[in-house]
């Protein structure tokens, strides 16, 4: 794996999204920076933020959650439309992802302890406004990421606070939405949805765990991989992305990122960044942007990074 560009932004990069017509949507604190292919920056917008954006799957539209209005912005840059959403307590986060066809997406509205959270579809079809809704029981302060299936009408929420307990949710949508608690991920650091299967990805969230799919929607561990044998015993896994094609993506405590060929726990091919070349992408899981062939690393100090398993570095700077 080797980093093909890289350059340093003046402001802390908290999210990153594939954009339509090459680049990419930084988060920036209270930001909203857009970037070119070659990470020029071509425009910063003041936006609100309380939570996880989500990037439609063209690359179009950037939905991004504020305390009681959800805003959606074009590739240009420009708002598109608000949708008002129920306001969420201090101390809690919010998160949102689209439907695998951009056609409408999914807003989680988090409670606080012994609230209950409500999850509520907003759909393009109907003018990006609210058309059905659901709610699932917390019982801390809660922290949720949602991913859509690649080929169901339903959803993968976790929901929690991490130490003090987690949840995953499992939520159809036939025109109604439907909530039914996974247990079998109960307390599990679920990663994401695998891009060609039906399985869910956890990580490692306590010492002695394994990296595991897990079928969905019953969420029983169908296969295991030891991370010791991915990044040795003095690392930790802090996100992977299965990107298909038999290839997994790790990133570690230690800021390295690794392409994981064929994870059988036997025969495993890894190509492991320099530390000192490293960007590591710390926050919710899910917000790392990935494709088969790229991913794109960022840091909290401006830092980030396009690796990919070809092509010649080439460093930059630039202004946010």
């Amino acid at each position: 794996m080797k980093l093909v560009r890289t350059a340093r932004l003046r402001s802390r990069v908290d999210e990153a999204f594939r954009r339509h017509g090459g680049g990419w949507y930084l988060i920036c604190g209270n930001q909203l920076v857009l970037v070119g292919p070659a990470f020029a920056v071509e425009k910063s917008v003041t936006i609100g933020r309380n939570g996880t954006a989500a990037a439609s799957p063209d690359g179009k539209l950037l939905a991004v959650p504020g305390t009681d209005t959800l805003a959606l912005y074009d590739d240009s840059g420009d708002q598109v439309t608000t949708v008002a959403l129920r306001p969420w307590p201090d101390r809690s986060a919010s998160a949102v992802t689209f439907s695998t066809d951009g056609t409408s997406l999914l807003a989680i509205c988090a409670g606080q302890a012994g609230d209950t959270a409500e999850i509520r579809k907003v759909d393009g079809g109907a003018g990006w406004a609210t058309t059905a809704t659901a709610t699932i029981p917390v019982t801390n302060d809660v922290y949720p990421a949602a991913w859509a299936h690649p080929r169901q009408s339903a959803y993968l929420v976790s929901i929690g606070a991490g130490q003090d307990g987690q949840w995953s949710w499992w939520i159809t949508d036939d025109g109604a939405l439907a909530a039914t608690e996974i247990t079998a991920l109960r307390d599990r650091a679920v990663s994401g949805v695998t891009a060609d299967r039906d399985t869910a990805l956890t990580v490692p969230g306590a010492y002695g765990e394994d990296i595991a799919w897990h079928d969905l929607p019953g969420g029983n561990v169908i296969r295991r991989v030891d991370p010791a044998a991915i990044v040795g015993d003095d690392d930790e896994v802090h996100h992977a992305v299965d990107v298909g094609t038999g290839c997994l993506l790790v990133i570690t405590g230690e800021g390295h990122a690794l392409r994981v060929d064929h994870p059988t726990g036997r025969s495993i091919s890894t190509a492991r960044m320099p530390a000192a070349d490293a960007r590591s992408p710390f926050g919710w899981a899910g917000a790392t942007t990935v494709t088969a062939d790229e991913l794109l690393l960022w840091d909290h100090d401006g830092g980030i990074a396009l690796a990919s398993l070809t092509g010649h570095a080439e460093d930059s700077t630039a202004d946010a």
